[in-house]
């Protein structure tokens, strides 16, 4: 095996700490660069600048190539992914994707999420909340709902929810009604 490849598969041995996949498969590994004294430089690629784990990938790049046969010395070279850089690292970790959005907001989506709110209390929040699950739910619809304040869950109690097992919940909600206890 030439020099050249057992450098190769010296670096194929050391893994990025975060991504823990080798350098060499994930792109960062820039430049390879062998001179005939057994000096060995390494031009590696961070995915961003204030990485905090630089000195374990520059000491782990350094005992891999320590261990080759004919490589006397090491060098390493950090350096910065550019943003195409990352953006190509991105696809290859999470395969082809279109833009990140909301499941919910997919126009194929069965998910609708509806927000009762106000900015003053007492004004019936908890009774629309309760009457809309049990209006959805009669009509066939699965419900859920989900009570976010902070002083007690009132709708839990306007449904009479709390104090009742759940075998009773789909008598009150409707069949396809579900229900979160609060914890």
């Amino acid at each position: 095996m030439t020099l050249e490849a057992s450098i190769g598969v010296a670096l194929s041995t050391v893994m990025d700490p975060e991504l823990r996949r080798p350098i060499t498969e994930v792109g960062m590994v820039e430049n390879i660069i062998v001179q005939d004294d057994g000096t060995v430089t390494v031009d590696v690629l961070l995915t961003i600048a204030g990485c905090p784990l630089k000195g374990t990938i520059t000491r782990d790049v350094e005992k891999a190539l320590a261990a080759v046969d004919g490589v006397h010395s090491v060098i390493v070279r950090l350096s910065v992914m550019s943003q195409q850089q990352r953006d190509k690292l991105k696809e290859k970790l999470r395969g082809p994707q279109t833009a990140p959005g909301i499941p919910f907001n997919d126009e194929r989506s069965l998910t609708r999420i509806y927000a009762v709110a106000s900015g003053k209390g007492g004004v019936g929040k908890s009774s629309v909340t309760v009457n809309l699950a049990a209006a959805m739910a009669a009509e066939g619809l699965r419900v859920g709902i989900i009570g976010t304040d902070v002083y007690g869950f009132s709708w839990a109690l306007s449904a009479r929810i709390l104090p009742l097992e759940a075998s009773t919940h789909s008598s009150i909600l409707g069949r396809n009604a579900s229900v979160t206890r609060p914890r």
